[in-house]
């Protein structure tokens, strides 16, 4: 049910430090275009030709000459803002919780080592107490 009602995304960079840190999941819900306010955390896709997703907070609104609504963005622990403008159109949705650190659960996983240590802590955690009723 929450994956229907939000995208979830995991912070890979430190730009948002110390209020998203590295390793954090993000849960982002689409709002309405003039539902966005300066000082909310987005997530978003970059103008330029990497079309990156990246979260940062909103630094400035306006309305470019062809009437579309635009934003700056800048991440937290940045000394400067984003080197672009961009539409309003191109952010996924508004932050409205995370969960810190266990984005570095999900990456460890991904590997084979890492999913080894995952299968040997859950068997030491579910069922080896088990043996000891016996």
């Amino acid at each position: 049910m929450i994956f229907r009602i939000y995208k979830v995304y995991l912070v890979n960079s430190g730009s948002m430090s110390p209020s998203v840190p590295v390793g954090s999941l993000v849960f982002v819900k689409k709002e309405k275009p003039t539902d966005y306010k300066v000082g909310d955390v987005v997530t978003f896709i970059t103008p330029d030709a990497h079309r990156s997703i990246v979260t940062h907070r909103i630094s400035n609104l306006f309305t470019n000459a062809f009437g579309l609504l635009m934003m700056q963005t800048k991440g937290d622990a940045n000394t400067n803002g984003d080197p672009w403008e961009t539409d309003i159109g191109s952010v996924i949705g508004k932050v409205k919780f995370q969960i810190n650190w266990i984005g570095y659960y999900f990456v460890l996983t991904k590997t084979r080592s890492g999913f080894l240590v995952f299968v040997l802590c859950s068997f030491v955690w579910w069922v080896l107490p088990e043996f000891k009723k016996y």
